[in-house]
């Protein structure tokens, strides 16, 4: 199984392949068409969920799980998930260990009108840029990449943001520390993710959320808090029932919404899937 600097190195070079240029995209978009729904903020769609969003990944493959699903378009599996309820996207773009693609990204916008999340192993201003590109509306960083310099060109943390906000995109960073959440909200995104996946170990435990969130609280004015959401390893209903009382058991933050991939793409009807996790928080 790939590192996480393996993923960050394959990253690099799939960049530097052109994978990621405005003139590869302007084709896919020839191709697809563009996105004829208006952008809308991610932040928006999950606060009127007021702490129930659930926001559902269209993921293929993972190092860690291998191939995931096989069967299904991607825009057919988008259309399900907004059908079961979904606040939200997130749509993997990574094409070499995820099976992801910009193609994917694209067609799912023609289809859906849910804000969408690129998901991706974010190296560089490239990816950042092409995210805008292909219509999504928020793009996601891994906090471990950044502290470890694992980025091209030295790119800061704080540069990728301002770089995401600049294009109008939300900026969501995940962690799997106590040591990144500290960190992290300390910057100016718009929504701190924690994930339940070590992406060192790979290793996947729901419990990371509550263990992070104990004792936790924002270092920055209410006025700017960032949104939050618990990422990975929710197979059923049942896990957000049984963390969201653990969390309000301890006092701690409660999650504004949840991004569930695997256990969906996994599913018979997923439309089915994502309605059972909606019903699970109201």
């Amino acid at each position: 199984m790939k590192t996480l600097g393996q993923l960050a190195r394959d990253a690099i070079e799939t960049v530097e392949s052109g994978y990621y240029d405005a003139s590869e995209i302007d084709q896919l978009l020839s191709k697809h068409g563009q996105r004829e729904t208006a952008v809308r903020r991610l932040v928006d769609a999950i606060r009127e969920k007021k702490g129930r969003a659930i926001i559902c990944e269209v993921k293929f493959s993972s190092p860690s799980a291998g191939k995931i699903r096989n069967k299904g378009a991607a825009s057919e599996i988008a259309k399900e998930m907004e059908s079961g309820g979904a606040a939200a996207l997130s749509v993997l773009t990574e094409p070499l260990n995820f099976d992801g693609s910009l193609s994917n990204l694209i067609s799912v916008g023609k289809l859906c009108s849910l804000p969408i999340i690129m998901k991706d192993i974010v190296v560089s201003k490239e990816q950042i840029a092409a995210a805008k590109h292909v219509g999504a509306s928020a793009i996601l960083f891994i906090e471990e990449v950044f502290s470890e310099r694992l980025v091209r060109h030295d790119l800061s943390l704080d540069d990728a943001i301002n770089f995401a906000h600049e294009l109008g995109l939300d900026a969501i960073i995940e962690t799997h520390t106590k040591e990144g959440l500290d960190k992290i909200s300390r910057t100016s995104c718009d929504i701190i993710g924690i994930n339940n996946r070590n992406l060192k170990t790979f290793e996947t435990n729901i419990e990371t959320t509550p263990q992070l969130l104990k004792g936790f609280s924002f270092r920055r004015s209410y006025d700017s808090m960032p949104l939050l959401i618990s990422e990975s390893g929710f197979e059923s209903s049942d896990d957000l029932k049984r963390i969201r009382a653990r969390l309000q058991l301890e006092g701690s933050l409660l999650p504004d919404g949840y991004l569930i991939g695997s256990s969906i793409m996994r599913s018979e009807n997923i439309e089915t899937k994502v309605r059972g996790f909606v019903e699970a928080l109201n």
